[in-house]
């Protein structure tokens, strides 16, 4: 069955055929080839041996008799070079200098250019210019005169250089026509010289330590680096550009301390979820950070839905970023805020952290272009390692023969006799994580055009994204295009626009569901069970009375046939305009919006299969013979946002300088959702829910709301003599989703900041570049509770007078007016340190974070009609450190650099207040399918979402074990079942045995990075890890103790009479199978992890071996991704969390698609 498009889905990528990817594809193997061909060109004349036996031959026929041994040839003037002359030559595998140099003596000079060799007179240059050459001769010192050594001195546009030696001089052979040279060195400003007619040097480098001039972008406006008192991570274009990116969020994992950013899903499009200094919210869309795309800050409409969201895509599980669409490419540079001081210039928004996101603008210039192109395969990292079809069949009889009557499916013959299925056609053994996962290509196109004069400059760009899934039959496309324009009109005006388009358009597949999921069904499915028929139709059952719920299921079948289409269209831009009233004072006026559509289309239709089922999916039951569903679901979101501001910069006598800021902002955003379905259509070519008979059953929900926000805010920047610095932040907003009593919050901060690396105390320490402290406090917000949150809210509803249904409306929420934001206090400790004019940085910072007046819903009594009411109450504690270490290593022509990140956060929760009956609230979490209840508990003393359960105690050995050992009420274990801890000694197990058993947070994560070079040659090595990690390993559970499954090997270690010790229960269904997967440390498994994240090796051609000027480049480069992930866990990937924003249900795998690795090939090119 072919998927349903529509004509614009099938359409908007239509430019992009296969054809033009091919060409693509050989584009990239062509420039791959070119490259390694020039560098093999460079050591050829080396490696090259020639052997000649020649008597009395012209010199001409000597030199023809070479170019037939060799891929050399020569250049001469016979005019000038007398060829004519007769020699003898004996050489048995000469390089070519000597023999060159035994033909022609002193007298002529040769000079072997690539593979093409050049004869002259030494009387007489007659090269080319490029080709003549000179020596020149110099030294570099510091501004005091002491002497710089490793300096490097390179001929701009070349790969012609050499380093300054101890005493800071240095000797280089440079071509005639060279024009400037390029002194650089790790700590200093780089210096660029015109050469002239000058053959000596003396160079005066000055310091840049620790780029302390760079400037950083904050809210609503820059700061020098130097000023900066909050605690602010940067991440730079060059930092994005190094590695083939399928996401933004991506370029932060392990580049910034503090920061967790998890791939909580691997399928194309998938979550991606981030937290900055921990977990403040219960709420599942309370803990992401808030996002700022050149000046315009988006909301989170919760209905960014995205691959790996579940069977329905539930936005309380991975809800996607609402910066999945951009283009990384575009990306000038990404900041972090992380301390109050930093963001409380957001208020409301910023109890998570704000993500600062700035695009690349023009520059002044001719028309510059870059095209960035890379291809790659994907593949699975790990496979389960499960039972094949015999043991899987041995095992099911054990466990059905171990069950007692409690279990009433029939069973079939074949498992008494597992052998005898080897001979039946019907029974072969399948690897079912071979059919359904997949090698799967993708790749990346992104061409931009960069320039412009003084008074109009312009950025353009145009990407293509492919991503086939590892899993069959999932992928994402995106196309983006952007517009910057810069325009000067005066002196004193300016204005601009930012602008870009994009669309996604993919198939994802269900998942993070043990019972309907499709990726989870690639190990659950029996492997003796196949996927197609010998003539090519899927598969099916052999018998009407299946075993378990997977034998009635083909999962290639649903895999392919299956739509689980969704397309997101995002239109985010803004207009700006400046002018400068006075010297010093300028006005802004901002005016964005950011549109954005979500579009999802799920059909699952009735086909027949096999010799006795027709089906239309796991999730249908109804109708005879079961007919097809359809789902549509579509949302729509607008954002608009309007800003002012004031801005006033003077610097005064004695070393003082201010910056003031005053603004106003007013933001709306209006959502709108509907969500339809249909059954009914048992023809599965009718894929729309017009289709369905009209007995069948409907389903209509429409939602619309609105969000406004209205702040006011100011900040002032303070410092005297670059040493004492201050920053005071104060934002006032008002939010519709709180009553008119506490509509209003107002958010301050302050910072302090001493350089005392500029204390006069200190000048005799010339190894301290760079040390100073800081200090903050602040304020937050978060207002997440959904529009107008403290009304009660209509919904259409029924009842019955008399004999007569009437239809009408009725609240569905109780009203709380004295509702009130989500109060985030921080309090942050730093340092900053440089030593040795930049080759050692070190940054460090002490946080403590209380969040207050959490927005939760607490369960009231069900005589009130509602289940539970939205109220403020309890503190959420988050306290941590964060350590950053950059060292240059090595600054010659030899170049490494190593940066390690360093993050521990500890999460607590402090109170949830007491329950309507006076005891102490708990929330539990989800249940997940075959569990005993709830996996997670949020209470006091104890970390959001940690897990809860029964402590094992072994294994029962032999039946009198068993006797007076405490157990369930109305369990009898036998020898082989689990002993669970009777923690209150009441001789019973029940829920009061149930304790914590761990959290869903790491006591430490970070990174380490190491980047090399060496003449072109780049060489780049990035892991992170995570330590101290759990996870309720759901799958496992699963697989080793649910018989429907297909089983993993260790049920193959399960206890037995003739071997009790194995440390695995025995095989059982049923019940008693229910009793030993009750919820227990037996299913906590350590999630920690070290992983290969990136390694990158790149070689950059060198301009002058294509004939390029100084402003073009090319760099090649492959790459691997998640290349290995050193790790005790058991399943598909640590990083996985089938629970993704869900705090309160964290820490759970239910067999979500796992992260694939990729080898990449790409290139990136300027011109």
């Amino acid at each position: 069955m072919k998927k349903f498009r529509d004509y614009y889905e099938r359409n908007i990528f239509i430019f992009f055929s296969k054809k033009t990817i091919r060409v693509m594809k050989l584009t990239l193997f062509l420039s791959m080839l070119t490259v390694f061909q020039v560098w093999a060109a460079e050591t050829y004349s080396q490696i090259a041996k020639i052997t000649l036996n020649l008597e009395n031959v012209r010199i001409a026929d000597a030199l023809r008799e070479i170019e037939d041994q060799s891929e050399f040839y020569f250049l001469y003037s016979p005019k000038l070079i007398d060829v004519e002359k007769k020699v003898n030559i004996s050489a048995e595998k000469e390089p070519i200098k000597n023999i060159l140099t035994g033909i022609f003596g002193k007298d002529v000079k040769f000079i072997v250019y690539d593979r093409q060799i050049i004869l002259t007179p030494v009387t007489k240059s007659e090269l080319p210019s490029g080709l003549q050459q000179q020596k020149i001769t110099g030294k570099v010192t510091d501004k005091s005169g002491a002497p710089l050594p490793g300096v490097s001195v390179v001929v701009k546009g070349t790969a012609t250089g050499t380093t300054t030696g101890t005493d800071g001089s240095f000797t280089l052979t440079i071509p005639a026509d060279a024009k400037i040279l390029v002194f650089s060195f790790i700590g200093m400003n780089t210096q660029e010289v015109s050469i002239g007619n000058q053959v000596l040097f003396n160079i005066v480098l000055e310091e840049a330590s620790l780029a302390l001039d760079e400037v950083v972008v904050v809210g609503y406006g820059t700061q020098k680096k130097r000023d900066v008192t909050g605690a602010i991570a940067t991440v730079k274009s060059e930092q994005i550009r190094q590695v083939a990116l399928m996401s933004p969020e991506n370029a932060l994992q392990g580049l910034s301390t503090g920061v967790m950013v998890m791939q909580t899903n691997g399928a194309p499009g998938g979550g991606v979820q981030v937290q900055i200094r921990g977990v403040n919210s219960t709420s599942a869309t309370g803990n992401q950070p808030l996002y700022v795309l050149d000046g315009v800050p988006l909301f989170d409409a919760g209905t960014e839905f995205t691959a790996g969201a579940g069977s329905a895509g539930s936005p309380n599980n991975n809800i996607g970023s609402p910066i999945a669409t951009l283009n990384p490419a575009d990306i000038e540079s990404i900041e972090v805020l992380k301390d109050a001081s930093a963001a409380a210039i957001y208020g409301a928004r910023a109890a998570n952290g704000v993500i600062v996101i700035t695009t690349k603008s023009g520059k002044t210039g001719k028309t510059s272009y870059s095209f960035d192109l890379y291809y790659g395969i994907q593949e699975i990292q790990k496979k389960w390692d499960l039972t094949n079809a015999t043991e899987g069949m041995m095992l099911r009889k054990e466990a059905l023969l171990n069950t007692r009557s409690d279990f009433t499916r029939n069973i079939p013959a074949e498992f008494f006799n597992p052998f005898s299925f080897s001979t039946s056609p019907d029974y072969e053994n399948t690897d079912w994580q071979d059919v359904l996962f997949r090698k799967a290509p993708m790749m990346e196109a992104n061409l931009s055009a960069n320039g412009g004069t003084e008074k109009v400059r312009y950025m353009v760009s145009l990407n293509y994204f492919d991503q086939n899934g590892i899993f069959v039959n999932t992928y994402m496309k995106r196309l983006a295009n952007r517009i910057n324009l810069d325009i000067k009109a005066n002196d004193k005006l300016s204005f601009g626009v930012r602008s870009t388009v994009s669309r996604q358009d993919g198939n994802n597949v269900t998942d993070n569901n043990p019972f309907q999921g499709l990726v989870i069904g690639s190990i659950f499915q029996p492997q003796y069970q196949q996927d197609y028929n010998p003539d090519g139709t899927y598969w099916g059952p052999p018998n009407t009375n299946p075993t378990g719920i997977w034998d009635t299921r083909n999962y290639i079948f649903e895999a392919k046939e299956y739509i689980r289409d969704i397309a997101r269209f995002r239109f985010n831009g803004n207009i700006f305009a400046e002018y400068e009233i006075v010297k010093g004072l300028k006005f802004k006026m901002m005016a964005g919006v950011d549109y954005n559509t979500v579009d999802q289309k799920f059909f699952n239709p009735a086909v027949p299969r096999g010799p006795a089922f027709t089906v239309a999916g796991a999730d249908l039951g109804s109708g005879n013979p079961p007919t097809s569903r359809v789902y549509t679901y579509n949302a729509y979101n607008n954002n608009w946002v309007n800003e002012l501001t004031l801005t006033y910069f003077k610097s005064f006598e004695g070393g003082h300088e201010l910056t003031a800021l005053l603004g106003f902002s007013a933001q709306s955003l209006t959502t709108k959702q509907f969500t339809l379905r249909g059954e009914g259509s048992v023809n599965p070519k009718l894929t729309l829910v017009g289709s369905r008979a009209n007995n069948q059953n409907y389903f209509v929900l429409e939602d619309f709301a609105t969000t406004g926000l209205v702040s006011q805010f100011a900040r002032v920047n303070y410092a005297f003599k670059g040493k004492y610095l201050f920053t005071g932040t104060v934002r006032r907003d008002g939010s519709s989703n709180f009553g008119p009593k506490n509509r209003y919050g107002i958010f301050p901060s302050a910072s302090l900041g001493w350089r005392i690396s500029q204390e006069n105390f200190l000048n005799d320490m010339k190894f301290l570049s760079e040390l100073k402290l800081r200090a903050s406090y602040g304020l937050t917000g978060n207002q997440n509770i959904g529009s107008f949150g403290y009304i009660s809210k209509m919904s259409a509803a029924s009842t019955i007078f008399g004999s007569t249904v009437a239809n009408g409306y009725a609240p569905i929420n109780i009203a709380n007016e004295a509702l009130k934001w989500e109060s985030n206090e921080q309090t942050d400790f730093g340092l900053d340190l440089g030593l040795f004019k930049g080759r050692i940085g070190f940054t460090a910072d002490y946080f403590i974070k209380n969040a207050n007046d959490l927005l939760v819903n607490i369960p009231i009594s069900t005589i009130s009609g509602y289940s539970s009411q939205p109220v403020n109450l309890g503190t959420i504690q988050n306290k941590g450190y964060e350590l950053s270490l950059t060292t240059y290593n090595m600054v010659n022509a030899f170049k490494w650099t190593t940066i390690i990140n360093f993050s521990s956060v500890k999460n607590k929760v402090i109170d949830l207040g007491k329950n309507a009956s006076g005891g102490v609230n708990e929330f539990f979490g989800y249940a997940p399918f075959t569990t005993s209840g709830p996996v997670n508990i949020t209470k006091a003393g104890y970390p959001i979402g940690s897990f809860y359960g029964y402590q094992t105690n072994g294994i029962f050995k032999t039946y009198e074990e068993t006797v007076g050992y405490p157990t369930q009420v109305g369990v009898v274990p036998l020898a082989g079942d689990y002993k669970y801890v009777d923690q209150n000694n009441d001789g019973v197990i029940n829920d009061n045995d149930r304790v914590i058993l761990g959290a869903p947070f790491p006591d430490f994560f970070g990174s380490i990075k190491n980047d090399f070079s060496y003449r072109n040659f780049t060489l780049s090595i990035f892991a992170n890890y995570v330590y101290g990690m759990k996870m309720f390993n759901h799958t496992r559970l699963m697989l080793e103790d649910f018989g429907d499954a297909a089983g993993s090997v260790n049920q193959l270690k399960r206890f037995t009479a003739a071997d009790p010790n194995t440390g695995y229960p025995r095989m059982t269904l049923g019940n008693v199978a229910g009793y030993n997967r009750l919820n227990s440390d037996r299913w906590i498994d350590d999630a920690s992890y070290l992983r290969l994240r990136n390694i990158t090796l790149g070689y950059d051609v060198p301009v002058s071996f294509l004939g390029m000027n100084k402003d073009r480049s090319l760099r090649i480069y492959v790459s691997v991704n998640n290349a290995y992930t050193f790790t005790k866990y058991v399943g598909w990937d640590p990083e996985v969390n089938s629970s993704g924003s869900n705090v309160l249900s964290a820490g759970i795998d239910q067999g979500g698609y796992p992260v694939a690795r990729s080898y990449v090939m790409g290139i990136n090119l300027k011109f």
